[in-house]
């Protein structure tokens, strides 16, 4: 591409190795700051976009998201002595009003489903065909039975399949 557009580049790493943070005194280091002090014209680096760092330089739209996500090891012990590490411990982020407000909320859209897909003609399939003539529902199943209509719900909670 440099030929045919004609201009010429050099690959520089910076040299301190980082993305980029700004100091006490609003001067940036890493790659922000070598930006900012146009030492470098672009960056091709899996920087993460913040609100700080847009404010610095310019981004061009991100083209793949990234869920990041910070996991903290909590010492339970020295929180609380009095009580243990239990089996349950993964329950104690959220109040026991938001689970039982999850549950009630699976358990709702679960019936719902199952409710919707109940009177829906699509939801309905041949088990099997004993007479093409017979038009009866004897032989026909919905594929969203209560039991299929909870599995979907939790399979969309958990962002899994559900098949």
């Amino acid at each position: 591409m440099s030929k045919f557009l004609n201009f010429t580049f050099d690959i520089v790493e910076v040299e301190d190795g980082t993305y980029g943070i700004e100091d006490e005194t609003g001067q940036w280091n890493g790659v922000i700051g070598v930006l900012q002090r146009h030492e470098a014209d672009l960056s091709l680096s899996a920087i993460t976009i913040t609100y700080s760092r847009v404010s610095a330089v310019d981004f061009t739209l991100p083209f793949m998201h990234l869920g990041i996500a910070i996991l903290m090891g909590k010492n339970i012990e020295e929180t609380n002595p009095s009580t243990p590490a239990s089996l349950f411990t993964f329950l104690e982020p959220l109040s026991f009003n938001v689970w039982i407000a999850l549950v009630i909320s699976y358990l709702a859209v679960g019936a719902t489903l199952s409710i919707l897909a109940r009177f829906s003609p699509y939801e309905w399939f041949d088990i099997k065909s004993i007479d093409e003539r017979d038009t009866s529902m004897d032989n026909h199943k919905n594929q969203f039975d209560l039991l299929n209509s909870l599995w979907f719900a939790i399979g969309s909670l958990m962002h899994q399949v559900s098949h």
